[in-house]
C-alpha cells in the first residue's frame, strides 16, 4: 500500500486519482482544502465524492471545475451551507448528483446498544466511544 502525507504527498496522490473521495473531518487544516487547483490535479475524466464535511470543498471552485470540464462529475452529500439553498446552481447542474445526507439509519437495537456502551464506559471510568475531541475538531 502506498501512503501519502502532507501537502507534497497530497499533490502526488491527486495525480494518480480519477475520483477523489472526501471523508475528512472539518478542522482548520481541512476547511477549504478542495480547491480548483486540487481538482485540476486529478486524472481525467475526474470525479469528486464528498461525504465528509461541506466546508472541505470551495463551492465556487467546484462549480468552476465542473463548468470548464476540469471535473466531470460530483456526488455531494454535504455542503458549506446546510441545507443547500434552493438558489444554489448545484441543484440544476447536469453533472452533479446530490444525495439526501442520510449516511446511516441505525436500527433501534443498534442505537440502544451504543447507549448501553456509553453508560458502561462512564460507569467504569473509561473513555466514551465516538467521543468528540474539541482539540482535534472531530
Amino acid at each position: 500500500m502506498t501512503c501519502y502525507a502532507g501537502t507534497k504527498g497530497l499533490n502526488r496522490f491527486l495525480q494518480g486519482c480519477d475520483t477523489l473521495v472526501c471523508l475528512l473531518p472539518e478542522t482548520p487544516e481541512t476547511k477549504g482544502i478542495v480547491t480548483y487547483d486540487v481538482l485540476a490535479q486529478l486524472r481525467k475524466p475526474a470525479g469528486l465524492i464528498n461525504v465528509g464535511r461541506g466546508p472541505l470543498v470551495v463551492e465556487a471552485d467546484l462549480l468552476r471545475a465542473l463548468n470548464d470540464k476540469t471535473l466531470h462529475t460530483a456526488v455531494l452529500d454535504v455542503f458549506e451551507q446546510e441545507p443547500l439553498p434552493a438558489s444554489s446552481p448545484l441543484w440544476a447542474h447536469p453533472r452533479v448528483l446530490i444525495t439526501p445526507h442520510s449516511a446511516a439509519e441505525a436500527s433501534r437495537a443498534s442505537r440502544a446498544e451504543y447507549v448501553a456502551q456509553v453508560i458502561r464506559a462512564l460507569e467504569q471510568g473509561q473513555d466514551v466511544p465516538l467521543r468528540y475531541d474539541p482539540a482535534r475538531g472531530y
